[in-house]
């Protein structure tokens, strides 16, 4: 959590996408925004609507990306799977909004456990490829 508020000193707007074990104090409720698997399931066209009303508002954007919101069936080389995870096609559209939006500056990949689960090294390097193919060049 401290490394997050370190962050909105820096970043008008910080996206997580995962699941988290904690909770933001209030004044950080319109600086930080997680979009968590079941919250998007339960209602996706609201969240993606807040989703894209958020980064048309920010300036510059922090993206988290925990990817143990992934289903284990996809990706399961992390400490704390998820069963009824995003599927990879949802996770990337997703991402591909956020990072298209040219408001991205800065973007971590956290939650890889190579001592768990498949050897998921080839999705993981992918993955990484296709942020930093998308992350705005300054």
């Amino acid at each position: 959590m401290e490394f997050f508020k370190f962050l909105t000193d820096i970043f008008e707007k910080i996206i997580i996408i995962g699941e988290r074990n904690f909770e933001f104090p209030s004044s950080f409720d319109n600086k930080i925004i997680i979009l968590s698997m079941e919250e998007y399931w339960l209602n996706k066209s609201r969240v993606l609507k807040k989703l894209d009303s958020y980064i048309d508002e920010s300036k510059d954007i922090y993206l988290s990306i925990d990817i143990d919101v992934l289903d284990p069936s996809v990706f399961d080389s992390v400490s704390y799977p998820i069963i009824g995870g995003f599927q990879m096609n949802d996770f990337l559209g997703i991402i591909s909004k956020i990072l298209c939006s040219d408001k991205v500056y800065f973007c971590d990949i956290v939650e890889c456990n190579p001592m768990v689960g498949s050897d998921n090294a080839h999705i993981f390097y992918q993955m990484i490829q296709f942020v930093k193919s998308k992350l705005r060049r300054i």
